[in-house]
């Protein structure tokens, strides 16, 4: 078994992480030695990259309104004291050479902003964040508040179930400001604050006003792993565009022209997609109000079953049809390049481009054709974010965490509505 160079790659980020300049117990409050600080014990873990990041940023967020430290953890597979678990078989990285992936990964291999440590905007008076390694040096166990959130729910009035996501937040924020102790923990074995329900419901929604304007969003950005794997491939996707630069500078605004980005999740998703067809619509972010395409489900409940599987399992008939609509509705933006971000195996990404550039697409270009260092196929789903969210127009599946964050990422760097599409 061939094992990779995580651990190395490991090691030298966590020494980062370490160094960051506010673990300094001199620094002044609101950080150093009487920092108020806020670690989630219950995040998520075991699950995709995309549930724990929405998941991870929101507490950032309620950390932000609390006015305490965040303490961030790794990207997790797995809780036990093993470096490495076995990769999956229907996995997006399963024809890696490698048969095994990091139990843990740091969260800085995957984003730099103010979640991982970096600074809050100039004149933001918000603590910054620290690691979970820190937290343990500086929050010792006999000097930590543990809280169960049953208990709390039910002494503040919220149910995580039916409330509003602004309400859930407003409430779990005003009781957190309310405590003096400097080391808060929300225990392991409790519900989390924000977790699969208010994420995949409708609910989630009410935040969206004043949480798109946060600096947690505004300031987010991905590492320098990611963003040089980004740069390094553009060429394929813009082959007569010489000043690649211009696409990664500070503008949020930037995007491809005539690039069209594509979501198709492949392999294990069929199952996914049945099971959610039976009771789910769209996920997350991607039921936005004012993104067009909404769910509009017929009521009969076969009917749903079949509408749904149709925007969730897309057939290359049916992406052929959609692209060539969707160039005809986008005759502005001069579409003629594609990006699939995709698991699909390579003969069917193969018949898929034979089908695109019969149609006249100049260019077609897959996750596969990707070409990244070992380090960044460690994060490669984060590139496929981000080359996604510079399509000119992006095409989403709306039941997927992945794309919601390509839809989250693209509302907030401004990028218009209308093109943001979902199959």
């Amino acid at each position: 078994m061939k094992i990779p160079h995580y651990p190395r790659y490991t090691l030298i980020l966590q020494d980062q992480e370490r160094r960051l300049p506010q673990h300094n117990l001199d620094l002044p409050y609101p950080e150093g030695r009487s920092a108020k600080m806020l670690r989630f014990g219950n995040q998520m873990w075991g699950v995709g990259f995309n549930n724990q990041l929405q998941e991870t940023l929101l507490n950032t967020h309620i950390a932000y309104l609390s006015k305490r430290t965040y303490v961030f953890t790794p990207f997790t597979w797995d809780l036990n004291d093993e470096p490495f678990v076995p990769i999956a078989s229907d996995s997006h990285l399963a024809d890696s050479p490698y048969k095994v992936r990091p139990a843990r990964v740091p969260l800085t291999a995957y984003i730099n902003s103010p979640t991982t440590g970096s600074p809050w905007p100039p004149g933001d008076p918000a603590p910054r964040s620290v690691s979970v390694e820190w937290w343990d040096h500086v929050c010792p166990e006999s000097e930590r508040l543990h809280i169960n959130t049953t208990e709390v729910n039910a002494q503040i009035g919220v149910d995580f179930d039916e409330d509003e996501g602004i309400d859930i937040v407003e409430k779990w924020v005003k009781y957190i400001r309310s405590i003096e102790h400097r080391c808060i923990n929300i225990l392991w074995a409790t519900p989390r604050i924000i977790d699969f329900k208010l994420l995949g419901s409708e609910r989630l929604i009410s935040l969206w006003p004043t949480y798109s304007k946060s600096p947690v969003l505004t300031h987010f950005a991905w590492s320098p792993i990611v963003l040089s794997a980004v740069e390094r491939n553009l060429p394929a996707l813009t082959p007569r565009i010489s000043h690649l630069t211009r696409w990664l500078s500070v503008d949020k605004l930037s995007h491809i022209p005539g690039l069209l980005t594509l979501h198709l999740r492949r392999g294990d998703y069929k199952h996914h997609c049945e099971w959610m067809s039976t009771f789910a619509d769209f996920e997350g972010w991607n039921r936005l109000p004012f993104l067009p395409d909404p769910w509009n489900a017929p009521s009969d409940p076969a009917d749903r079953v079949q509408y749904a599987l149709n925007r969730c399992w897309i057939e290359i008939d049916d992406v052929v049809k959609r692209l060539d609509k969707l160039r005809e509705e986008h005759l502005d933006a001069n579409l003629d390049k594609i990006f699939v971000s995709t698991n699909g195996t390579p003969e069917w990404l193969e018949e898929l481009k034979k089908r695109l550039w019969a149609k006249g697409w100049r260019s077609v270009v897959t996750t596969r054709d990707l070409k990244l260092s070992w380090q960044e196929r460690g994060v490669d789903n984060a590139v496929d974010m981000e080359l996604a969210a510079r399509g000119e127009v992006f095409v989403a599946n709306g039941y997927s965490s992945f794309s919601s964050t390509v839809v989250r990422i693209r509302m907030v760097r401004g990028l218009p509505p209308k093109n943001t599409r979902m199959w």
